[in-house]
């Protein structure tokens, strides 16, 4: 991307790490622009389903907010390590998708139009952090 112009990096949820709420870069409805000061909408916020005529919406589940006492790991990153010990690669892609899928749950929740559906799970821009 840089070889192409771009002067930004791309944002990334490092979810294996302690979180309190999904990172606030998605959970905002609005920022304010640090160059004019004006309040305008969050684009990580949420999207436009231009197909189906609706927006994505959240449901985030309290399993998100995970702080381990000081030493352990959060039952994400256990997970991620438990894929990462597989001998085999069958085996690692389960366990790896067992706990990337859990964030399509914890973010999307009971959410019909949320990251915890198929369906619709892209058109949510924190899919993107995750991703």
């Amino acid at each position: 991307l840089k070889a192409r112009g771009l002067e930004i990096g791309i944002p990334y949820w490092d979810w294996t790490r302690p979180n309190t709420q999904i990172p606030a870069l998605a959970a905002d409805e609005t920022y304010v622009d640090p160059i004019s000061g004006n309040t305008r909408p969050n684009p990580f916020y949420k999207a436009q389903i231009a197909f189906a005529e609706l927006e994505t919406a959240r449901d985030v589940q309290a399993g998100i907010t995970e702080t381990p006492t000081f030493g352990d790991h959060t039952s994400l990153f256990d997970g991620i390590l438990l894929a990462l010990e597989q001998e085999d690669f069958c085996d690692f892609e389960v366990q790896f998708e067992v706990t990337h899928n859990m964030i399509h749950y914890l973010v999307g929740g009971n959410s019909q139009v949320s990251m915890a559906t198929l369906e619709y799970s892209a058109f949510d821009p924190i899919f993107y952090l995750h991703h």
